[in-house]
């Protein structure tokens, strides 16, 4: 997943995509984020997933070109050893470009069973 992400917002950065305004005004340690995204080119990323270039380079395209977008995950992103920087990582594609705090963009998590997110929300959980 991360890899995925990284090559997605490699192409990206690539292409100009990025919201450069919210990514100046908002964001914190781009230049280093920069440089670890910039080490997942699309075809080691293609290597990777399998998920062929023509691909990543056509979801990048529809992702940099369309506004805003929404990302919405269920329990698949979160629940192994690397959950947390799966999360990260759908959070800095939403931030690069400019999807966080507007009408119809953020970070959206579906929890698998009813009202799970709202225990959490209320601090209904022990920890």
């Amino acid at each position: 997943d991360i890899a995925l992400l990284n090559g997605l917002m490699h192409i990206l950065l690539e292409k100009g995509w990025e919201d450069k305004k919210f990514i100046q005004e908002r964001c914190e340690g781009f230049d280093e984020f920069k440089a670890t995204v910039m080490q997942y080119p699309p075809e080691k990323v293609a290597e990777i997933t399998g998920v062929p270039v023509a691909d990543l380079e056509r979801a990048a395209e529809i992702m940099g070109t369309t506004k805003p977008m929404a990302v919405m995950w269920a329990m698949g992103i979160t629940q192994h050893i690397v959950g947390v920087r799966n999360v990260m990582a759908l959070a800095n594609l939403q931030m690069l470009l400019g999807n966080m705090g507007v009408p119809g963009g953020g970070v959206n998590p579906l929890r698998g069973q009813n009202n799970v997110q709202g225990a959490c929300d209320m601090g209904g959980l022990p920890n």
